[in-house]
């Protein structure tokens, strides 16, 4: 086993879960109520909407 990426991929991690956190941080502080996050504070337009349930539906069609 090559050792030589270990440091690189540490830092992958590391910056994976750093991302994470910041995008988890961010999002609580758009959505406080639960009707918030369950319905996107009704911001979601109807091309976003459409766009996901395409993604949604050639997912599920790809298994």
């Amino acid at each position: 086993m090559d050792t030589d990426f270990a440091p690189m991929t540490v830092a992958g991690l590391l910056f994976a879960a750093l991302a994470t956190v910041a995008i988890g941080v961010y999002g609580v502080r758009l959505a406080r109520t639960t009707s918030d996050f369950l319905v996107a504070s009704r911001s979601v337009g109807p091309r976003w909407n459409a766009a996901a349930i395409s993604g949604e539906y050639l997912s599920a069609a790809s298994f």
